[in-house]
């Protein structure tokens, strides 16, 4: 049995990592960008922690419903990478919590919903 080298994946996870990369571009209107090494590992590494594309694909929607992320800060800079968004499972499930508060936690007031996703 061979290991995988890092920057490398196996056939499944690969297939895998080309949707997740897909659907980000798509969805955070990146259409110019390349799936590069470090964006690979990085996908590849959540999924090999047990993340699933639609988890993934969760967290991304996440990053694009969230003001802050969108350029609505001090700075209007957009922070939406990929590798941000799969930097570690902390930053996925964060993504992932903000994706579900439209749709999960509708009895919740504005006020509610800006403490939960920025004090967690």
């Amino acid at each position: 049995m061979s290991k995988e080298k890092a920057g490398e994946t196996s056939q499944p996870i690969g297939k895998d990592v080309d949707v997740v990369f897909s659907y980000w571009k798509e969805k955070l209107k990146h259409p110019q960008a390349q799936l590069g090494g470090k964006r690979k590992v990085i996908i590849a590494a959540r999924i090999k922690e047990g993340y699933t594309v639609d988890a993934l694909k969760e967290a991304i929607d996440g990053c694009s419903k969230s003001p802050y992320h969108q350029g609505k800060n001090d700075s209007n800079m957009v922070y939406d990478s990929i590798e941000l968004i799969c930097r570690d499972a902390e930053h996925v499930d964060r993504f992932r919590k903000i994706a579900c508060m439209g749709a999960c936690d509708q009895t919740l007031t504005d006020e509610e919903k800006w403490k939960a996703k920025y004090n967690s």
